[in-house]
């Protein structure tokens, strides 16, 4: 026998069918033991016994499918994802999650309001208002406002002090002194020469008429000097009521110069 044939009669006998003339049949195959449902644990649907066969592992209770979760088991069909829209959410705003994996863009807002700006995530809204304080404002006395409506009492100020007296509002200040008022020669009393008019300047009140002196008796006063003859004085040093002093003479021989500058007779 040719190595051909050999490979033959092997293949034959592999087959289990008679190679030839004088060789012995090949032996038969074990029978073939099909599976059950239970045994492959199948709920459900055809499946494969295994030797050519179908089972048939029936259906699935109401509300279930087969392979739902597994191969030929029963189990519940997960309901197909429904998105959610910015109106079933309550939003109006910015970009949010649609609950199946998706993201929403919910628009701007007007002028004049943020997103998110009323403290609601993705809801339109103006920023809450946050009221300032006096130290904020740096305000010490007086009301002032606090930005959100509301009045503020930011208190008094010290003895001798008044708010805005310094000129700034609602600050404690001292307030300031009035305008310097200066004086004229009349409201001086004054007649004559040169004095100050109490701001800094200088008054110039003019000259006295012929006769008197400029601040003999007061300062910047006209004053009308006296005589001899007018003060009755016949002798002696008298002073003429304009701060100089008159020599009216000396007494005959055998005269006195007396108290009153009158000379006396011996």
């Amino acid at each position: 026998m040719d190595f051909r044939s050999k490979l033959i009669a092997l293949a034959a006998l592999a087959a289990g069918v008679a190679c030839g003339p004088g060789d012995p049949p090949a032996p038969a195959a074990p029978p073939c033991t099909p599976e059950t449902c239970a045994s492959l644990s199948a709920q459900c649907g055809d499946v494969p016994d295994g030797c050519d066969g179908m089972l048939a592992c029936g259906t699935c209770p109401s509300g279930q499918a087969c392979s739902a979760t597994a191969a030929h088991q029963c189990g519940v069909v997960a309901p197909a994802c429904v998105p959610k829209t910015c109106e079933a959410l309550g939003k109006n705003c910015g970009p949010i999650l649609d609950g199946c994996g998706g993201i929403l863009d919910c628009g701007a807002c007007a002028d004049g309001e943020t997103c998110s700006g009323g403290g609601v995530a993705n809801v339109c809204g103006k920023p809450r208002c946050r009221p300032t304080t006096c130290e904020a404002a740096g305000a010490e006395c007086g009301p002032i406002g606090d930005g959100c409506g509301k009045a503020l009492e930011c208190g008094g100020c010290p003895q001798g002090e008044t708010c805005g007296g310094g000129g700034l509002a609602n600050v404690c200040g001292a307030p300031p002194p009035p305008p310097c008022q200066p004086k004229t020669c009349t409201s001086a009393g004054a007649s004559c020469g040169s004095m100050p008019d109490g701001c800094g300047g200088t008054l110039q009140c003019g000259a006295c008429p012929a006769g008197q002196t400029c601040g003999g008796a007061t300062a910047n006063v006209c004053c009308q000097p006296k005589t001899c003859a007018s003060l009755g004085a016949t002798c002696g040093a008298v002073v003429d009521g304009c701060g100089e002093t008159l020599q009216c003479g000396t007494c005959p021989p055998g005269q006195t110069c007396g108290a009153n500058h009158v000379c006396d007779g011996s």
